[in-house]
């Protein structure tokens, strides 16, 4: 305590004022995380701009595979990237460097960014909500129970035209899950663009 104080006491000594003996409190003593200015700062970041939180749209508050759960990431900071940040006049995308493959052309960054933003909003999620509500709605009302690993069905033509459903249901999402991956592979490409 008493080598602070001798500290504190050159330092006075040395500052031409009282203005400046604080100012060099503030910056030589107090850390830079800690001085008020920061300290709103990350206060303001933890409780409304979230700026590391990234909670998908379209996913409830509740539980989800992870592997789902990466794809709704990826494309959920894919699509706050072009509603909230590419804005046009910042880049300038139509520069030769800011070109990836994509179907087997070389095409522009942001041309690419916003097919993939239509295809996840436009087609991915709304076949993928038919297909589930189309499951759900005939195993609902062909069972006797709620059991998804044991239902009891209402007949026989009920069971069997469940497993043509499923079978054909499987058929569409492993061409869907297909199409994802390679979508997913393309976000990934797409990283070093992600930047205004």
């Amino acid at each position: 305590m008493s080598k602070l104080f001798q500290i504190l006491k050159k330092e006075s000594e040395d500052a031409d004022s009282f203005g400046e003996f604080i100012q060099y409190m503030y910056w030589k003593v107090l850390p830079y995380d800690w001085r008020p200015g920061q300290m709103w700062y990350r206060c303001k970041c933890f409780c409304w701009h979230r700026y590391t939180t990234i909670k998908p749209r379209q996913l409830d508050h509740q539980w989800c595979d992870r592997c789902a759960l990466m794809s709704y990431m990826m494309f959920e900071i894919l699509s706050q990237f072009l509603e909230k940040e590419c804005s046009p006049g910042i880049v300038d995308w139509e520069a030769s460097d800011h070109t990836v493959m994509y179907g087997g052309h070389e095409r522009n960054v942001q041309e690419v960014m916003w097919h993939l933003y239509h295809w996840w909003h436009k087609i991915y999620l709304v076949k993928h909500k038919y297909q589930y509500e189309q499951w759900h709605d005939h195993f609902s009302a062909n069972t006797l129970n709620d059991s998804i690993f044991n239902p009891e069905w209402k007949s026989i033509e009920d069971r069997v035209h469940s497993d043509k459903l499923f079978k054909r249901g499987r058929i569409k999402e492993v061409a869907m899950l297909k199409e994802l991956n390679e979508n997913l592979k393309t976000i990934v490409d797409l990283v070093p663009y992600l930047w205004t």
